[in-house]
């Protein structure tokens, strides 16, 4: 399945304590994930907030 995904990057995260929604069923591997694997490539396209002073 990942396989098939076009994208520039790709990583599986496994959330085995969740049923539907990791993002209320797991949220602090959620947000960990979010971070070091989509955050990068936000940044690498320009589309992060500026930072702060």
């Amino acid at each position: 399945m990942v396989a098939k995904v076009n994208a520039p990057s790709k990583q599986f995260m496994l959330f085995e304590h969740s049923a539907h929604l990791p993002t209320t069923e797991e949220p602090g591997k959620f947000l960990i994930s979010l971070v070091r694997y989509a955050r990068p490539v936000a940044e690498h396209a320009g589309d992060t907030p500026p930072a702060a002073p």
